[in-house]
């Protein structure tokens, strides 16, 4: 992950027990231009079950720079 030289949004969802907030965070701190967010209430398909909040974090990341 290291070698990831673009701006990365890296979405956690709370529901999702293979996948901890902490391999979330240690993927984020690979990648230099990381940014991590979770998703309350989502699993797996995130963008499936929580489409809005995942829209919202997409403009954010894309807005903020």
């Amino acid at each position: 992950m290291p070698d990831i030289g673009v701006p990365t949004l890296i979405v956690h969802g709370t529901e999702r027990a293979e996948w901890t907030s902490e391999g979330a965070d240690a993927a984020a701190t690979l990648i230099a231009e990381a940014k991590r967010a979770d998703i309350a209430g989502a699993s797996t398909l995130v963008s499936l079950e929580q489409p809005e909040a995942v829209a919202e974090l997409i403009v954010g990341f894309w807005t903020e720079g």
